[in-house]
């Protein structure tokens, strides 16, 4: 009898251990997070589980369904990365510095549909609320009709709120609106050093300041082979494909309707050095300002334009 207790005590031990070592991706559909494993998500509710856990935010992730969003109203949608409070200087926007996502999601094609989001006085508000890390991707990934009202928030993108470092790639918004004060974008609120490539958006986006259908605001980073045919609409700093540059900017095109106070433009609403190589806009510019209104850029400030027009 002792022997036969022994065994079964050996195998309630044994059940135990293997039901821990699985219980960290037993919210997704599969998979262990590493590189050639990734965690699978199918549903809803294991896409939101990503922004419950930070530290699944380094892991890596492959969406193997379309899915929709619409069950997750105002801010019921754990954002993946960690908003933080604004604090409101000369009309922008700091916040704490939070825990950003560093790992991979690769959407694989499918359709992200009906995220939204409402929120007032907060950093960071997208999908991936913050993305720092250089081997940090995000891919292949589809958004239709986003509906994001971040009030006086700002770093606003219907894809990523702030891109400090990383890659996003090959990844699309259609339709939808944005909302916020600062940097606000239709895929991107704010590229730090990122590299956005092969992307395009198609929202109405809207905001005081660094507005732009694809980019609200770019600083070091790199965009290259994007698109925009939506909406922008601000005081100051507006374009049809980026708000505020001093980055690079490479075979990109806008083709939506651009309305802004000062520094308005088709392309870029202002640049403040880098380079804008091989690019056009073909949308209408309306600005209040005639001194920074552009068909192509509104204020160019010490950037390099080459090969690139406005055609209307």
């Amino acid at each position: 009898m002792e022997r036969n207790g022994g065994f079964h005590s050996i195998v309630i031990v044994c059940i135990l251990i293997l039901a821990l070592a699985g219980s960290a991706g037993a919210q997704y559909g599969g998979g262990s997070g590493r590189p050639d494993d990734p965690y699978l998500i199918y549903t809803p509710e294991q896409m939101n589980a990503i922004g419950a856990d930070p530290n699944d935010w380094d892991k890596h992730f492959q969406l193997r369904a379309d899915i929709d969003l619409a069950q997750y109203t105002g801010a019921a949608f754990n954002l993946i990365g960690m908003p933080g409070m604004v604090t409101r200087i000369h009309g922008g926007g700091t916040a704490e510095t939070p825990t950003a996502f560093a790992g991979s999601f690769d959407g694989n094609g499918h359709t992200i549909a009906n995220f939204t989001y409402r929120c007032e006085e907060l950093a960071y508000i997208g999908l991936f609320a913050r993305v720092d890390d250089p081997n940090a991707e995000i891919r292949n990934v589809r958004l239709s009709n986003p509906d994001i009202d971040a009030g006086t928030g700002t770093n606003v993108g219907a894809l990523v709120g702030y891109l400090r470092d990383g890659t996003i790639t090959s990844c699309h918004v259609e339709g939808g609106t944005l909302l916020g004060a600062d940097n606000v974008g239709g895929l991107i609120g704010y590229n730090d050093q990122g590299a956005i490539i092969n992307c395009d958006a198609g929202s109405n986006v809207s905001g005081e300041r660094n507005i732009g259908v694809l980019v609200g605001r770019q600083n070091r980073g790199a965009v290259a082979n994007c698109r925009a045919a939506g909406s922008a609409a601000g005081e100051n700093s507006v374009g049809g494909l980026i708000g505020s540059n001093a980055g690079t900017v490479t075979n990109c095109y806008a083709l939506g309707t651009v309305n802004g106070d000062r520094d308005t433009g088709g392309l870029l609403g202002k640049t403040d050095g880098g380079t804008v190589t091989c690019c056009y806009a073909a949308g209408p510019v309306a600005g209040t300002s005639a001194s920074d209104t552009g068909g192509l850029i509104g204020w160019n400030w010490g950037s390099s334009v080459l090969a690139c027009f406005w055609d209307v």
